[in-house]
């Protein structure tokens, strides 16, 4: 398990980005919550060098995390650097039309403090390290390296999409091979704005 970086590891600041995966921030009335929480994780992830087979673990290096802090772009991010997934839990409702979605249904990640985690595994040969730049409408994740990364090809394919729920398969080729491996699938239930309200 990744711990906390301490004075001796701050080579990782000067590992060249490898992988970028951004998402716009929408205006909601949550949003200052939202990137407030976000800056929070960022700080304790940001640049802490994850040797190779070493698991990060987002809740035991942020702790007790708020629900809106889902960082589904560290989950895409080390889905195209070909990282191995350990533990990813998708969110129980598509809240999204085609309209408002910011990122692709499938590529979500939720974290529960104690129960449901985000883990992934440096399986590259060399150490990675997670980047995270913020702005009021903008969050990007980078998983930097010493060496280039070959990005592989993330797919977030619809196998069924009946009213009331969405299945997701998410695949993945990794460069130089034919066939895509399937990672997960995920099922989701439709949110149903007008009961909500």
């Amino acid at each position: 398990m990744v711990e906390r970086r301490n004075t001796e590891s701050a080579q990782a600041d000067n590992f060249p980005s490898q992988i970028t995966i951004e998402q716009p921030i929408l205006p909601t009335e949550f949003v200052a919550a939202k990137i407030h929480n976000i800056e929070l994780a960022r700080r304790q992830i940001q640049n802490l060098p994850i040797p190779p087979n070493a698991v990060f673990s987002f809740w035991h290096l942020v702790g007790r995390p708020t629900p809106a802090n889902g960082f589904q772009a560290i989950y895409h991010a080390s889905l195209v650097a070909g990282l191995r997934i350990r533990e990813r839990h998708p969110h129980s409702c598509d809240i999204y039309d085609d309209s408002t979605r910011y990122t692709p249904l499938g590529a979500d990640a939720t974290v529960a403090y104690g129960f449901k985690d985000l883990r992934v595994e440096n399986s590259l040969s060399v150490p990675i390290c997670y980047r995270v730049m913020l702005s009021e409408n903008r969050i990007a994740c980078s998983v930097c390296a010493t060496r280039p990364i070959a990005p592989c090809l993330v797919e977030f394919a619809s196998i069924s999409q009946p009213a009331s729920a969405g299945v997701i398969a998410t695949r993945r080729q990794r460069p130089g091979e034919t066939p895509f491996e399937v990672l997960s699938v995920s099922r989701y239930q439709k949110h149903n704005r007008s009961l909500s309200r």
